[in-house]
């Protein structure tokens, strides 16, 4: 039997191995492990202990072998400070890791919040604080852990001597300072630059001191110096105003304190600061609401300005949003309403009176367009005096669109009409004679008075009327017409006078040309039947007529059968 290899167990204890190879008898071979069922020729993951094996050949011969394998070992830490620090702002600190171990380790050095430092086996430039390192060794499954504490060496701390001014603003308390730990010697510098260890001749307050020892450290710090038993004030019956913007609220001062514990002190008031009340207590009235102060002062010291708040009391006011204001419907109308809701003052009970007629309601009806004067009243017997006005609507107007209007042409019903409204409240409505519209415009109308009757969303109305008005008939006067002289001569048309119908710029037609002439013409015709047409300058309006004139017959001259003629020559 040839023992191979053993590994012994490391510092996680489950991690030992035996590797065996056989050599002589009869292959195949079976082995027996003493510490279990295992029948395998290679152990892993073993503990420390004592292992036996039984090799059997294939012809039963045996030979046995034992192993005993050492316990794992932990890995030693130590953490080693080389250099400690001497003044808490200093970062000079040094620390080294000693493992007793010759194997290989890897470093990792954390903060307490996780922040990760380094991960050398000797740190440096450390401030002072709690240093966590992480020793693993080359295989990974072994560490230890270590903490230190890097502190400074000899810290600055120190008491306070205090010696407390006599009253509040008196200079002459003294703040002396006891040292506990540093190096000495030690130098003083306070924030009014001076340099001792006692600090005398000053008021109540905090001063800032930065102390330096002979290592150079530094410590900063803020000495409070407080005065023994202050005079205090104390409040008590505190009645506001009972109107607002009054200076009627009251109030009870009780002092206390002092360095001679006298019992009776002097108030200096806010509303009256020239004249001090002597007692144990002080009442005091006539303040306006909100922030006043007193003084109270002993034989020796006065208290800090002690301030106090007077309660105030709303205004009395109406209020807009659920109060109801109506003004008239319609303009020149009487049925405004008005109904009061008021806020503030002492709501238990309100009077109303309305200036103008010395009502005591909080509602008002049929009311025109006005201004109306209200006092209200609270139960205190607070008042205030209001202002309501009620505005009249914009009048509701209308009239005729003149850039609309058409009127009547003749024989013809086209005729137009439209309204222009202004005022009132939207949307309106419209009322036209004979319903001829239910809009603003009205077409195709015949000559007549019509009507317009128009009404807002309050109901209010405005009217007016129109009458369209069909032309007068045109009447034609023709001119004197003469009779050709002659067959196949030209006479003249012309017209004498035309009325009627819309404007004077009128033209006539002869048929068959079709042309029209202006009225001042005199128009070249052949005898003939000519019908005559009269336009006026619409030319929707017309007159028409038809004449017949004349000429005398053709000249036809017969001079009988086979008549010889001779150019040049005539005879009777």
């Amino acid at each position: 039997l040839l023992t191979d290899n053993v590994i012994n167990p490391g510092c996680i204890g489950n991690d030992g191995v035996i590797q065996l190879t056989p050599t002589g008898g009869t292959s195949p071979y079976e082995f027996m492990w003493s510490d279990g069922p295992s029948t395998a020729e290679d152990r892993n993951g073993l503990i420390g202990g004592m292992y036996q094996v039984t090799l059997t050949d294939n012809h039963g011969c045996t030979d046995i072998a034992s192993f005993d394998l050492p316990n794992g070992e932990d890995i030693e830490i130590n953490s080693n400070i080389i250099q400690a620090i001497n003044c808490p702002q200093d970062e000079n600190g040094v620390i080294e890791v000693d493992i007793a171990s010759g194997d290989t380790f890897t470093y990792n050095w954390e903060l307490s919040d996780g922040t990760f430092v380094s991960d050398m086996q000797t740190v440096s430039n450390l401030g002072s604080g709690v240093y966590y390192v992480t020793a693993t060794d080359a295989t990974g499954s072994c560490t230890a852990l270590d903490t230190v504490i890097l502190a400074v060496a000899s810290p600055i701390t120190i008491e306070g001597n205090f010696t407390e001014p006599t009253c509040p603003g008196v200079p002459n308390g003294v703040i002396g300072i006891v040292h506990i730990e540093g190096t000495s010697p030690f130098e003083y510098l306070w924030e009014d630059g001076s340099m001792s260890q006692v600090l005398s001749g000053v008021t109540e307050g905090t001063y800032d001191v930065t102390i330096t020892d002979n290592n150079q450290c530094e410590l900063d710090t803020f000495l409070t110096l407080s005065v023994q038993n202050p005079i205090g004030v104390d409040f008590t019956d505190i009645v506001g105003v009972d109107c607002f913007g009054s200076n009627n609220g009251s109030i009870t001062a009780t002092a206390n304190g002092g360095p001679e514990m006298a019992g009776t002190y002097t108030y200096f008031w806010s509303n009256d600061p020239a004249n001090g009340v002597s007692g144990i207590t002080s009442s005091q009235s006539n303040f306006p609401a909100g922030e006043n102060w007193v003084i109270a002062t002993d034989f020796f010291c006065a208290s800090d300005t002690v301030f106090f708040t007077i309660p105030n009391i709303d205004s009395i006011a109406i209020d807009i949003v659920n109060s109801v204001f109506n003004s008239p419907s319609c303009f020149g109308d009487c049925d405004g309403t008005i109904e009061i809701v008021t806020t503030g003052g002492n709501p238990a009970s309100y009077n109303y009176t309305w200036l103008d007629d010395n009502s005591n309601n909080s509602m008002r009806i049929d009311l025109c367009a006005g201004l109306y004067d209200l006092m209200i009243t609270d139960a205190n017997d607070c008042n205030v005096t209001r202002s309501i006005e009620l505005l009249n609507p914009m009048i509701l107007s209308t009239k005729i669109d003149s850039l609309l209007l058409q009127e009547v042409s003749c024989n013809e019903n086209n005729g137009e009409l439209a309204v222009e409204t202004t005022g009132g409240t939207e949307p309106y409505t419209y009322m036209w004679t004979d319903n001829v519209s239910t809009n603003k415009l009205a077409k195709g109308l015949s000559a007549g008075t019509y009507n317009i009757i128009v009404t807002d969303d309050n109901n209010c109305t405005a009217e007016t009327s129109y009458t369209l008005v069909a032309p007068e008939p045109v009447m034609v006067v023709l001119g004197d017409i003469a009779e050709p002289n002659c067959f196949g001569e030209l006479t003249c048309i012309s017209i004498e006078s035309v009325t009627g119908g819309v404007g004077n710029d009128y033209t006539f037609t002869i048929t068959p040309d079709g042309f029209r002439f202006p009225i001042d013409s005199c128009v070249a015709v052949y005898a003939d039947e000519h019908l005559i047409t009269v336009f006026d300058s619409t030319g929707f309006c017309s007159w028409e007529t038809t004449i017949t004139i004349d000429q005398p017959d053709e000249i036809m001259v017969d001079a009988g059968p086979n008549q010889e003629i001779d150019l040049g020559s005539a005879s009777d």
